[in-house]
């Protein structure tokens, strides 16, 4: 977080003022002083003003990275690199043919940053009951995909993370799935 600020603070004394693609932070008296600085959140690309334009320690995914870089606007890369770290390990697993799936809070922007750089086929969920998991990932008539590969928010407690994927090994190694393991939680957390 503080790598952020210190970069939305150079931002601002190069831009004058910028907006983050939603708010920097989840701590709204820090994302109040920053907005009387000059540094104001937008809740979405339709909302951006400019001069110049920040990603948020959320990040955000492909799409809305494409999308920015064909706009006219400056962008400052406020990512986390444990985010970005997640985002990138999220990625290669797709590419190398797993389901990829998040230990996570599916509505978080962090999280569905990562599911976008995911792509089709992976999801976020905090309970190992697959019996609760979403419809197209649920265990059925057609077999669960043959790779799976399991990550974390950034700010997941590690013991959590650790029970949850225990729990998943359970279920899916006796069934022959080939399960990969990517450890993204901050060390900070």
């Amino acid at each position: 977080v503080r790598r952020a600020l210190s970069l939305l603070e150079r931002a601002r004394g190069q831009y004058g003022s910028l907006q983050t693609l939603g708010e920097v932070v989840h701590n709204r008296l820090v994302v109040e002083r920053l907005a009387a600085q000059g540094i104001s959140p937008a809740r979405s690309i339709a909302e951006l003003l400019g001069p110049a334009v920040a990603i948020t320690t959320h990040g955000v995914g492909p799409q809305i990275w494409a999308e920015l870089k064909s706009s006219s606007w400056p962008i400052v890369d406020a990512t986390c690199p444990w985010v970005s770290r997640a985002q990138r390990a999220a990625q290669r697993l797709a590419a190398a043919g797993f389901s990829v799936m998040v230990f996570g809070d599916a509505d978080h922007p962090e999280v569905k940053g990562v599911l976008e750089w995911a792509g089709e086929g992976s999801w976020a969920t905090q309970n190992p009951d697959i019996a609760r998991w979403p419809a197209p990932v649920k265990l059925g008539p057609a077999p669960f995909p043959r790779r799976l590969g399991i990550l974390s928010q950034t700010t997941q407690s590690p013991q959590r993370f650790a029970e949850f994927v225990k729990k998943i090994v359970g279920i899916f190694l006796p069934r022959g799935i080939e399960i990969r393991i990517v450890n993204t939680i901050c060390d900070a957390t």
